[in-house]
Formats: C-alpha cells, sequence, structure tokens
C-alpha cells in the first residue's frame, strides 16, 4: 500500500511540474506582453564588454516615455552574447519620440554593466 500511495503522489507532482516548462511561458499574447507587464531583466555583458555598441534588429512592444524606456522583441545579439528576448532598454528623450509600437526596427545600442542604452533606432 505505502509503494501505490507513493507512485501516485510521485505522479501527481510530476503531472503539476509539466505545466511549468518553457511552453508554458510561450502562452501570451501581444496584448498581455505589451500591458504594463515587466520586461525580462537585462542580462549583463560582462566587464570586458561594458561601453561597446552592438548593433540589433527587433520591433518595439512598448513605450515608457516618462521613465525614458523602451522595450524591444530584438533578435539574438551575438556581439553581446543574447539570445532573442524580450526586454527594456533606457533612451534618450529624441530616441524614445522616435520609436513606435509595432515598428520593426534596427537599433545600436551601448551596453552597460547591466542591459545597454539604445543610443539609435531606425525603421526597418
Amino acid at each position: 500500500m505505502k509503494i501505490t500511495a507513493s507512485m501516485i503522489a510521485t505522479t501527481g507532482a510530476l503531472a503539476l511540474l509539466a505545466g511549468c516548462g518553457p511552453k508554458a511561458a510561450d502562452k501570451t499574447d501581444a496584448t498581455t506582453a505589451n500591458a504594463a507587464a515587466p520586461a525580462m531583466a537585462m542580462p549583463a555583458p560582462g566587464a570586458a564588454q561594458a561601453g561597446k555598441t552592438v548593433k540589433g534588429v527587433g520591433e518595439v512592444t512598448a513605450i515608457d516615455a516618462a521613465a525614458g524606456k523602451i522595450t524591444l522583441k530584438h533578435e539574438a545579439i551575438p556581439e553581446a552574447g543574447w539570445p532573442a528576448m524580450t526586454m527594456a532598454f533606457t533612451a534618450a528623450p529624441p530616441i524614445v519620440a522616435k520609436a513606435r509600437v509595432g515598428e520593426k526596427v534596427a537599433f545600436d545600442l551601448k551596453l552597460g554593466a547591466v542591459g545597454g542604452e539604445v543610443t539609435a533606432i531606425n525603421p526597418r
């Protein structure tokens, strides 16, 4: 009887954990992703790359002019060692004003100790 109860408990726990994989994280629609949800924390490029400017491409998913932030769903940025992801970056007011949600863009990114700053953005 102890073996059966233990097997049932283990099977139940495994079933619950199955819903926690990467597929569960992929089930957000565009409206949810563009809402006031925080973007991913920016990976640190490392001290050796801080100050380096790299190029990226992606799509503007959110703009917070008051905070001076642009959220980009960008492709991988190999020069920074970053995979494709969605994240918020700081940007100067003229760059924030130039960005449009939903627009596909090419951008320059100055790497910092953590994350980076968009220094140029242009429609693709």
